[in-house]
């Protein structure tokens, strides 16, 4: 049986990927964030721009597949965040071939699964192994953020990040989040950023790495080149925050998402 791959665009996967003939983001196109606003303006403007709910757009991405979908549920803590999200996928699974694979995790964590398995498929894998190897490529995955603004992440319900007014480093455990380090200076918060993953990446021997940004392009590019001094061997790339994903994680976050694949 054939498959199709669906992935919700919050994952933020790089473009590079979306050729990957099996795997399909919706939506499709999303609106990337690619210049400063105001947050209540980004927060009022997103709001706006989201007619449809996701459920609502994987429905119509079953009806226009012949082949059996399965969709990789980003667990961000707000993409399917209530009950009725809930009830409308367990609907569409069983109205419809639909198989959800639950990812426990944010961004490219979840990017990384739905690219992981299609490469399986490609090389005439069977959907049973993609799925074992997803498994374990679930406990590898790591998600490491620079927050300008981690007020935004109390409405995943971290709320004691409601108040933080420091810049903050946090491990991005799906919903929840794992504070690192409070820094006020956005200088020194980025540096401890960089230094923290160079270090958790350094003994990896295949390692594949996303850096996120959200507008913030300048400071993505110079950490991809030091990423390509420091670990010559890695696969890296780079990738912008959808503005749905900004709305969540703020303006000018940079994150960094990665797996070894020598370990699958």
């Amino acid at each position: 049986m054939n498959h199709t791959l669906v992935v919700d665009a919050a994952a933020c996967i790089p473009e590079t990927f979306l050729s990957l003939v099996n795997l399909v983001q919706i939506p499709q196109k999303p609106a990337l964030y690619s210049a400063h606003e105001s947050i209540p303006s980004l927060l009022t403007n997103t709001n706006s721009e989201t007619v449809k709910t996701i459920e609502k757009t994987l429905e119509e991405q079953i009806k226009q597949q012949k082949n059996k979908i399965i969709y990789f549920r980003i667990d961000d803590g707000f993409t399917h965040n209530n009950s009725s999200n809930n009830t409308e996928l367990k609907r569409l699974s069983s109205k419809y071939d639909l198989q959800i694979v639950p990812t426990n995790h944010a961004l490219m964590g979840c990017g990384w699964q739905a690219i992981h398995a299609s490469e399986v498929l490609q090389k005439s894998g069977t959907i049973i192994e993609a799925l074992d190897q997803i498994a374990l490529l679930q406990q590898l995955v790591q998600v490491v953020a620079f927050v300008e603004h981690p007020e935004l992440l109390s409405a995943s319900g971290n709320a004691e990040l409601g108040l933080e007014k420091n810049r903050i480093i946090t491990k991005i455990l799906g919903p929840e989040n794992e504070l690192l380090r409070r820094i006020p200076a956005r200088n020194e918060a980025l540096a401890y950023f960089r230094d923290y993953c160079t270090d958790q990446l350094s003994s990896l021997e295949a390692p594949r790495i996303v850096i996120h940004h959200a507008a913030a392009y300048p400071a993505a590019r110079a950490l991809e080149k030091w990423l390509k001094q420091k670990l010559p061997h890695a696969e890296t790339y780079i990738s912008s925050l959808t503005r749905q994903a900004t709305a969540k994680f703020g303006p000018r976050m940079l994150g960094m998402v990665w797996y070894d694949a020598a370990e699958i």
